[in-house]
């Protein structure tokens, strides 16, 4: 509950409510009219004239620590939800090096890969390095070297895709697979002498 003039006012309104009350008790009975209207009234129907000093004095306190009460509550009700998050988390330098891996994410953008298309399936690949070997190969002894790591089938569906014969899938599978090491070899040689 924050303190404001909605608060004000329905605590002038409650306020309002418990001086009619008195003052029909009291027998002073108010005719009709709004607050904020000018028609003649009987002196004192706001109820502020009827209040002796030490009355008033009072009323003003109830106020003030009504007021000391919200704004205590919600000191407490901020502070408790400080506490509850502060429960709820974990400072960063706590957290074991996997699990700190997991709190971070990286974009990914389609110019960032290489797209193979072997016999109707798009595969990409992220590594520049492998991407570039891959492409040296020969179409059909590429196919097979990704549709056995990327799309994992075996030998005998990669030949039935492509109708080939297993042992033709295999001879190529071990060919291909011996370029690439060696391209790969190359290429990173190549990147210690320079």
């Amino acid at each position: 509950m924050r303190l404001n003039f909605v608060n004000y006012a329905k605590f002038s309104a409650l306020r309002r409510r418990i001086l009619a009350k008195r003052r029909v008790q009291s027998g002073i009975v108010v005719e009709g009219g709004f607050p904020g209207k000018t028609h003649a009234r009987q002196k004192g129907v706001d109820g502020i004239d009827d209040f002796t000093p030490s009355q008033k004095a009072t009323i003003r306190h109830q106020f003030d620590s009504f007021c000391k009460k919200i704004i205590r509550e919600e000191a407490r009700s901020y502070f408790r939800a400080v506490q509850r998050n502060m429960e709820r988390s974990a400072p960063l330098s706590i957290l074991s090096e996997e699990e700190g891996e997991q709190g971070y994410g990286t974009d990914q953008y389609p110019s960032d890969t290489h797209h193979f298309d072997a016999q109707g399936y798009d595969i990409a690949i992220e590594n520049d390095e492998l991407a570039s070997a891959l492409s040296e190969l020969p179409g059909g002894y590429r196919n097979v070297v990704l549709l056995t790591f990327f799309m994992e089938m075996k030998e005998w569906e990669i030949g039935k895709l492509m109708h080939l014969v297993r042992s033709t899938v295999s001879y190529r599978l071990n060919t291909a697979l011996k370029k690439l090491r060696r391209r790969m070899e190359e290429g990173r040689n190549g990147n210690r002498e320079s």
